[in-house]
């Protein structure tokens, strides 16, 4: 993606941060930087839809997220999802306030502690030689990825 020049403002009259193309085309940072500058917060209407609002700078997002009381996670964070709610609001880690969020969380996050990782580390190394080490040797070719991707085994959860 190509940076553009910094004090160049773009017009927001036409943008439309929901197009993809916006991206596709790798111009999306002038419009960005106008939008912090200009519009830390800003609406964005939706051709076929009530739009939705953008927060353009870090530290009114990090206040946002922080704010649960205010701002909820429970609706769902999808724009659209064929015309209906967001079905993992409150359901998932991502889509959820407090107090679920917390549960979910420290639920989720137990097998990962740094003693669970160690205790995980000695199979986990084993694992990766008895995948790797044959294929170490062999010429380079691009059935090597797959032969090595596909006996991985789920995380250990």
């Amino acid at each position: 993606m190509r940076m553009t020049s910094a004090s160049a403002p773009v017009d927001l009259a036409g943008v439309n941060l929901y197009d993809p193309g916006l991206y596709a085309r790798g111009e999306p940072h002038a419009v960005w930087r106008t939008l912090r500058a200009e519009h830390p917060v800003y609406w964005q209407q939706m051709p076929d839809g009530p739009g939705f609002w953008v927060l353009t700078r870090h530290d009114d997002v990090c206040h946002v997220l922080r704010d649960f009381r205010k701002f909820t996670s429970e609706e769902g964070n999808l724009l659209t999802t064929l015309g209906t709610r967001d079905l993992a609001g409150g359901k998932m880690l991502a889509v959820t306030d407090p107090p679920r969020h917390t549960v979910i969380k420290r639920q989720i996050n137990a097998p990962f502690t740094k003693t669970a990782v160690e205790a995980l580390e000695p199979d986990l190394r084993r694992l990766a030689r008895r995948i790797l080490v044959p294929g170490l040797g062999a010429s380079p070719s691009t059935s090597r990825p797959r032969r090595h991707s596909i006996p991985s085994p789920s995380p250990p959860c």
